[in-house]
């Protein structure tokens, strides 16, 4: 897509210039930045195992506990035999626990891939709070709850919400050349113990707003319920 370049020009240098192989054990989930592909694998020890990658909804939690970096594959028939194509090589950063992989097709079959790294952990992103990403190309003005922001391209801003509002005023604009327009004035739905992650990033042709809004709720677990989880 054509947002690719643009996307992780920002972002790589951070990501992977200060990443350290991972030595611990990670729980992560896959959003895919453009379509689905449901073909992507992974080995974790003797195991190989099957990723559920969509554009629209986080993955369920996989596991990873390598001391080296994640290589996501595809399987192909080659002369009779099943070969591992890799997709996609990616660092794990130092100390991380719990994550969202954001992984970017770079090529139009989806054969390969680059990636971007969400710190998910509660301790980052605990619950009551909106953590606002702006992944596009375009500076972006919020105002939520009375509460005014801009954010430039690659930067990050979390609120927290009153625990006691079931919906939370907000609107955004785009700023296209030297005019602001209007992208979205509608509230955003909030619950108690969970978090939202609000992704903007660039609409594509066929869209009238610059910029398209994409949120992801849940409930993260405490840290005491992370202190009791069942080693994997």
């Amino acid at each position: 897509m054509n947002t690719q370049s643009h996307l992780f020009r920002g972002i790589l240098t951070v990501f992977f210039l200060t990443a350290t192989p991972c030595a611990f054990a990670l729980d992560f989930r896959i959003l895919n930045w453009d379509g689905n592909d449901l073909d992507l694998k992974y080995q974790h020890k003797s195991e190989k195992i099957s990723l559920y990658t969509f554009e629209g909804a986080l993955s369920p939690f996989y596991h990873y506990s390598e001391a080296k970096p994640l290589t996501l594959f595809k399987e192909k028939m080659i002369k009779e035999e099943v070969v591992k194509v890799p997709a996609m090589t990616t660092e794990v950063p130092a100390g991380l626990t719990q994550a969202i992989l954001l992984i970017v097709p770079t090529s139009p079959d989806r054969s390969s891939y680059t990636a971007l790294w969400i710190d998910d952990s509660p301790l980052i992103r605990p619950a009551g709070t909106l953590e606002f990403r702006n992944l596009s190309k375009h500076s972006v003005a919020l105002q939520v709850a009375g509460q005014e922001m801009n954010l430039v391209p690659q930067a990050v801003q979390q609120l927290k919400f009153d625990p006691a509002l079931k919906r939370v005023a907000f609107k955004a604009a785009v700023q296209i050349g030297a005019e602001w327009k209007l992208v979205t004035a509608n509230p955003v739905p909030v619950r108690p113990n969970y978090r939202a992650l609000i992704i903007l990033r660039d609409a594509r042709p066929s869209e009238t707003a610059a910029v398209q809004i994409i949120s992801f709720y849940d409930r993260p677990p405490t840290v005491d319920e992370l202190a009791v989880l069942p080693p994997q």
